[in-house]
């Protein structure tokens, strides 16, 4: 890769570390109500001093309701907990809900929306009232509602909601009602269902961090929880935690809660696009350098030159001019020479047009030179001046 490119996204990179680290903590107001978390609206407070307002065995489930409630049998009483925005859970889950309640234990759930079909089989439904709150956006610093309990009428404790709340309509007479809000719409219930019963709560806010320590709410939720019988167990369940009906989320839809992730993957995401629209055109193909073809002849010369010069055998050499001139001679002049004598000379001269003295002065010192079985050096050169002045003549 290129040295700037990687210049360049190791700065952009340093950026985006140096904005997310100078940037001021935002508080999350989301919904969460998660045991273990200190946002305002989690429930860790509570559940760290759950110790201290019951005496039950305090567990944590992660699982469906039809697998929680049934690790438990008739040897140990037991309170589901659940603390969400929605309970809306599957048929079969509510129906082993129902089931576990019916054999004597206790279901607590606060949420402000809870699946029909458990309203419906305990006979009763739900209602929104409208608060018309003018600041939508600073709600939570408004007490604009109330909440009271049936055993302690004179104390009411001081909320918030953003626009509205839910309340519930009994339709069955023999519900208890525990609680109300604004003095007037039942929001905490007792129904008796087979040996057990069902708690029901609209406004889990109340649970929260937030309203734990806002004021003196502490002591509703002591007093609230005070209502549940005493059991072995107090499961707490995290299942339902911001799902839906149970269906979990994505690791990247509960990460892009945080605004700071969020920036980061979608700068990450526009700086990855930038690099691919100015990296990504057709670069010009680079042209291989192709070397010409070279005249081997002259190194086959060379090469062959230095064979005869280093085994100066100059008999050989002059036997292979000789034939070599034979050779050319019957091919331009047709005169087939055989033993380089006067009557050849005479015809070659004829035939090309050539001054009869110089052919008969080459055949004269080829044939001395033909038969003797070694030749000194000097004997090659002048035979190769005759060669050459015959050429130039010819």
């Amino acid at each position: 890769m290129n040295r700037r490119i990687l210049i360049l996204i190791g700065v952009y990179v340093g950026v985006i570390l140096l904005f997310a680290y100078l940037r001021p903590e935002k508080t999350d107001w989301s919904p969460s109500f998660s045991p273990e978390k200190t946002i305002p609206f989690a429930a860790r407070i509570l559940f760290r001093e759950l110790g201290s307002i019951r005496t039950e065995i305090l567990q944590r489930s992660e699982r469906p309701v039809y697998n929680a409630t049934g690790e438990f049998g008739k040897d140990r009483t037991v309170v589901y907990f659940l603390l969400n925005r929605s309970f809306d859970p599957g048929t079969l889950d509510i129906e082993s809900l129902l089931d576990f309640v019916s054999m004597g234990n206790t279901a607590f759930i606060s949420s402000e929306n809870i699946t029909s079909d458990l309203l419906d089989t305990l006979g009763i439904r739900s209602e929104y009232a409208y608060t018309g709150s003018a600041n939508a956006v600073e709600w939570f610093y408004e007490d604009n509602i109330t909440l009271t309990l049936a055993q302690y009428e004179e104390d009411e404790w001081q909320a918030a909601v953003s626009s509205g709340y839910w309340w519930y309509v009994l339709e069955d007479t023999t519900h208890t009602i525990l609680g109300k809000v604004n003095n007037q719409h039942p929001n905490f219930i007792r129904c008796a269902f087979g040996n057990g019963h069902f708690f029901l709560h609209t406004f889990p806010y109340a649970f929260s961090n937030y309203h734990m320590l806002y004021r003196d709410n502490h002591r509703y939720i002591s007093n609230a929880l005070a209502e549940v019988p005493t059991a072995d167990v107090w499961l707490w369940d995290k299942y339902y935690l911001n799902t839906t009906g149970g269906r979990a989320q994505s690791p990247l839809a509960a990460l892009n809660r945080y605004q700071s992730f969020r920036w980061a993957y979608w700068l990450g995401i526009l700086g990855v696009c930038v690099f691919i629209l100015f990296t990504a055109k057709r670069r010009q193909r680079v042209i291989p350098i192709i070397d010409p073809k070279r005249n081997t002849t002259l190194d086959f010369v060379h090469t062959i030159g230095d064979l005869y010069f280093h085994r100066a055998d100059h008999a050989d050499l002059i036997r292979k001019k000789i034939s070599i001139l034979q050779s050319q001679i019957q091919k331009e002049y047709r005169v087939r020479v055989v033993d380089f004598s006067g009557e050849d000379a005479r015809e070659l001269a004829v035939r090309g047009g050539l001054e009869l003295s110089s052919v008969e002065t080459l055949f004269t010192q080829i044939r001395n030179l033909k038969n003797q079985p070694a030749s000194h050096i000097d004997a090659l050169f002048t035979l190769q001046s005759y060669l050459d002045r015959f050429v130039q003549r010819s």
